[in-house]
């Protein structure tokens, strides 16, 4: 608002753009005028990613180990010995989750970023 120029500038993060004064007093989509470059892209992409890694693990996990404990439990039951070694493995299977789970979350944090808007000059 109040725009004493045709034009402004509005800069976001590191990237500016030129825009017509009147298209700025009714308001402009930040997000679709700055879709590859503004101050969420590279924090939103760490999240991803170390979401993705997490899922790449757990389902190595689940579908190679802790789906398999219980038949394994079953073909060892005279066994306590391997039963009981199958129980650690299963919790130090679950302490990794935990660990990935941590990181994960650790890479999710406040985005601070300004937005300047500068009458631009004929």
């Amino acid at each position: 608002k109040n725009i004493k120029t045709a034009q402004a500038k509005v800069t976001w993060g590191t990237v500016s753009k030129i825009f017509v004064s009147a298209d700025l007093e009714k308001g402009i989509n930040l997000a679709a005028e700055f879709p590859d470059n503004n101050p969420f892209v590279a924090p939103f992409a760490q999240v991803d990613k170390a979401i993705a890694d997490k899922q790449i693990a757990e389902t190595g996990m689940i579908k190679s180990a802790i789906t398999n404990i219980p038949n394994m439990k079953t073909m060892l039951a005279k066994d306590e010995e391997y039963i009981a070694d199958l129980d650690t493995v299963t919790k130090k299977l679950w302490a990794k989750e935990e660990q990935l789970y941590a990181a994960t979350r650790a890479t999710v944090k406040p985005v601070q970023h300004s937005i300047t808007v500068e009458d631009v000059t004929p």
